[in-house]
């Protein structure tokens, strides 16, 4: 089935095979942390045990009105309607069941229902709210696309996204700490007309507390069973935290191949880059979840190679990338590797509430896969 898209999108699909399992006991729990081996349990299979079984592929047509190029902060309903930002035309859009365009919303503007630098978007399954202005204002719509309300944030605040909603309707907002690599977490209570704080915490993404002044870096953040659960930079580390910002669970991979943002000074300008990280988790209905890492395979010293950037003779950047399979305790089981930053699959984007994963895929130009995770249990 087809939407309107820039063109026709060619998919690759893969296919792998279940086998039987296998143990490994290298895997050790100490007190809320897990520590995994490079490799996990069943990754001495023959051939893979896990497979993506491919549900259906959302693509796009040109249409002279609408390009879509750039879908982001995707969510869904409980009918399982999706909606996404494309920021690229500030719009609001909503796809049905069978991928075809409900409805678009909004303009580039500062007025009731325009966007502008709108990164974020969440659901309380009663209305959508997106992040606008650089995260300085909240706005309401309901599935249908018409615009509710704003409201301003807390200039304390300021320039950040909204990351979802407890189980008791508070929202979960995040804003950079500038000087650090990491995310401020701050727990808000919304009325009809502002929002107030009940909790913040810093949240430190990389054991490196201090960075250039004025720069920011973070990994990206889940919410799970009233948890935070953070990505990390330069090391793998899965962490979550409760909504008070204290550490209950770490869940860590011998895996030493992840690279710290690089710096340079170059004159009277500064820079800095990221290389990879390891993203926050997504959560599947069994309980098992995957986490997806990806970093370059010939840079060891980033200042270095941001050094030799701003000579102009630094070498392309070749990533390789690790989407990752756990148990419902955190125990690795099997990795997928490949070249570039994300799997064929796409980059994954959401998990529906039966279990289905949804992969954005910027192959060619932009579609929406939506795939299941086989498991051996299931065959």
């Amino acid at each position: 089935m087809k939407i309107i898209l820039s063109c026709l999108v060619i998919f690759s699909s893969l296919l792998l095979f279940l086998t039987s399992c296998s143990n490994n006991d290298s895997e050790t729990k100490v007190e809320g942390i897990i520590s995994n081996p490079e490799y996990g349990a069943l990754q001495s299979s023959s051939s893979a045990p896990f497979k993506f079984e491919l549900i259906d592929r959302f693509e796009f047509e040109e249409n002279n009105d609408l390009i879509i190029s750039n879908v982001g902060s995707f969510t869904m309903d409980d009918a399982g309607n999706m909606y996404f930002l494309e920021r690229n035309l500030n719009k609001l859009i909503s796809l049905d069941t069978k991928g075809d365009i409900r409805w678009t919303t909004g303009q580039k503007g500062r007025g009731p229902g325009d966007f502008e630098n709108a990164y974020s978007m969440v659901t309380d399954g009663r209305y959508l709210y997106v992040g606008n202005l650089q995260g300085a204002r909240l706005d309401a719509f309901d599935f249908d696309g018409n615009f509710i309300s704003s409201i301003s944030m807390n200039k304390d605040i300021s320039f950040g996204s909204v990351l979802g909603f407890t189980s008791e309707g508070k929202l979960i907002y995040t804003s950079p700490l500038f000087g650090r690599i990491g995310t401020k977490i701050s727990v808000l209570s919304i009325g009809e007309d502002s929002t107030s704080v009940i909790n913040s915490f810093d949240l430190d993404q990389a054991n490196e507390p201090e960075i250039m002044n004025g720069f920011n870096s973070s990994s990206s953040l889940a919410i799970h069973d009233d948890k935070i659960v953070s990505g990390h930079i330069g090391s793998y580390e899965i962490k979550a935290f409760d909504l008070e910002g204290n550490l209950t669970k770490t869940i860590t991979r011998d895996f030493d191949n992840l690279v710290y943002p690089g710096f340079a000074v170059n004159g009277g300008s500064r820079s800095m880059r990221m290389f990879g990280s390891l993203k926050s988790p997504y959560f599947l209905k069994n309980g098992y979840f995957m986490a997806l890492s990806n970093w370059p395979a010939n840079i060891s010293d980033p200042d270095a190679y941001m050094k030799k950037s701003t000579a102009g003779s630094a070498p392309e950047i070749e990533m390789l990338h690790s989407l990752d399979i756990f148990d419902s305790e955190g125990k690795l089981l099997y990795s997928f590797l490949g070249d570039g930053y994300s799997p064929e699959l796409g980059s994954p984007t959401h998990v529906d509430q039966n279990g289905f994963i949804y992969f954005i895929d910027y192959s060619d130009n932009v579609a929406i896969n939506k795939y299941k995770l086989v498991l051996p249990t299931d065959e």
